[in-house]
């Protein structure tokens, strides 16, 4: 089955044409990345023309490539266009009971938080993330006995005015029936514990506009943060500890390398620009949360790795915390995903890949 996978960000929008075939690895027979600028505020008016263009340019560079056409499509979404609830519920019996999996559906509505959605939007994912009985997590709840049980289940909203105009431009590009969609969070979270096998990190994704953080504790996911700074966000910081030229250039390291002087200096400049990020960073997930986990894993463009790899580690030491940090990168997921398209990796998509082959046969 050939499917067609967007991923749209704060800054770019990627497309992949996917063979999915059960008991076999995802094949990539197309990828495409569209990169477009905004100004220093998120302003999603000014992003969904940009967006929607990007969306029309990919099709048609798939439409030079390959004559395969998608069965469905499937967009992934980030934070700026979504709006992500992770959320828990406690029952107590006053005897054992069996488990059921009514039981479990009607504890998981008390873990919705009922004001996260009203008429302007819609609910794209729900989904069960984890159950414990008695205080342990249990893979297959149904039929166990129990006097207590929590359920913790993920939620996502998007505005269903944009919904709607998302729909109806790929139904115009595209003929297909089947239109759904997710959010980059869940699947982020979801690939990166099954091929790390860890039980407690955290996923930061450093986007063009905005930078989504992921708190997995305890083999589930505690908490999803954003904040509105990314690499665009650094880069224009850069470029204000040097000059005023209008540059946009995603290759952060090249453009420092061959703007500044002296090896300490252009770090203690590009230090410097990476200050705002850090005291995001700090402030929104450091200081807030309760436990947090040793291990990072970041999903960044190579080009910025080594960059974000260094500020991480910085707020950390600030901390007194030590951290081990790992790019999720097209070598840690060739063994899941394979790119037949002659283009070279993107993380991102290849990700998304493995996350949708899950869900068609897992």
């Amino acid at each position: 089955m050939s499917v067609a996978l967007f991923d749209i960000g704060s800054g770019s929008v990627g497309l992949s044409l996917v063979e999915f075939k059960k008991g076999d690895v995802p094949v990539i027979n197309f990828l495409g990345r569209e990169t477009f600028y905004v100004s220093d505020d998120i302003d999603v008016g000014r992003i969904l023309p940009l967006t929607f263009s990007a969306i029309e340019r990919l099709r048609n560079k798939m439409d030079m490539t390959t004559h395969i056409s998608p069965e469905e499509i499937h967009c992934f979404l980030s934070s700026h266009l979504v709006m992500s609830k992770v959320g828990s519920s406690t029952a107590l019996f006053d005897e054992p009971q069996i488990i059921t999996k009514d039981i479990i559906h009607k504890i998981a509505k008390g873990a919705t938080d009922p004001t996260a959605t009203d008429e302007s939007t819609v609910k794209i994912e729900d989904k069960i993330m984890q159950v414990k009985l008695n205080g342990y997590e249990t893979g297959r709840p149904i039929g166990h006995m129990a006097k207590e049980i929590t359920v913790s289940s993920f939620s996502s909203f998007v505005e269903k005015d944009f919904l709607g105009l998302l729909i109806a431009l790929l139904r115009d590009l595209f003929p297909v029936q089947l239109v759904q969609f997710h959010s980059f969070a869940l699947s982020s979270y979801s690939v990166t514990r099954d091929i790390s096998h860890n039980e407690e990190f955290l996923v930061i994704d450093v986007g063009s506009e905005i930078t989504e953080v992921s708190v997995v504790l305890r083999d589930g996911l505690e908490s999803i943060i954003s904040f509105p700074h990314g690499k665009s966000g650094f880069l224009r910081s850069l470029r204000g500890t040097f000059d005023n030229t209008h540059r946009e250039d995603s290759e952060l390291k090249t453009w420092a390398r061959d703007h500044f002087l002296p090896d300490p200096e252009r770090e203690d400049r590009i230090t410097n620009a990476g200050g705002l990020w850090m005291k995001h960073f700090a402030e929104e997930v450091l200081s807030r949360e309760r436990v947090v986990p040793k291990k990072v894993f970041m999903t960044v463009d190579e080009n910025s790795a080594s960059l974000y790899g260094k500020l991480i580690l910085s707020a950390y030491n600030n901390n007194l915390w030590d951290a081990l940090v790992r790019q999720v990168d097209g070598d840690a997921l060739r063994d899941f995903v394979k790119n037949k398209s002659g283009i070279r990796d993107d993380h991102f998509l290849m990700s998304e890949a493995i996350f949708m082959n899950k869900i068609l046969y897992d």
